[in-house]
C-alpha cells in the first residue's frame, strides 16, 4: 500500500480557517446584497438585521455557511480530503448553533 502524498493545502487546519473566511465572505455578500436591495447601509443591515432581530438572525447563518458548499466540493472532487473535513467541520458546527438561535 503506498502512502498518499499530501499537498500543502490539504491540512485540516487549513480547511477550518478557509470554511470560516467562506462563511465571511458569505455573510459580507449576503449583508451586501440585501444593503443594496432594501436601500441602506450595511452597518444597518448588521445593526438591525443581524444583531437586533432574533427572527432573520439563524437565516442570515445559514445563507452565509452555504459559501462553504462549493469550497468542500472542490476539496473533494480533487482529493483534499483533510482540508474538505477541515470544512465540513464549519458546515457541520454551524447547524447546533442555528437550532439554538431558533429556541
Amino acid at each position: 500500500m503506498t502512502a498518499l502524498k499530501r499537498g500543502r493545502v490539504d491540512r485540516f487546519g487549513f480547511g477550518v480557517l478557509a470554511g470560516l473566511a467562506a462563511t465571511g465572505l458569505g455573510f459580507l455578500a449576503f449583508g451586501c446584497f440585501w444593503a443594496a436591495w432594501v436601500g441602506e447601509s450595511f452597518d444597518y443591515f448588521y445593526r438591525v438585521a443581524f444583531l437586533g432581530s432574533d427572527l432573520y438572525r439563524d437565516r442570515i447563518i445559514t445563507l452565509s455557511v452555504l459559501f462553504c458548499v462549493p469550497l468542500f466540493r472542490w476539496a473533494w472532487k480533487r482529493d483534499k480530503l483533510h482540508f474538505a473535513r477541515g470544512v465540513m467541520l464549519i458546515l457541520i458546527s454551524s447547524v447546533p448553533l442555528v437550532i439554538w438561535l431558533q429556541s
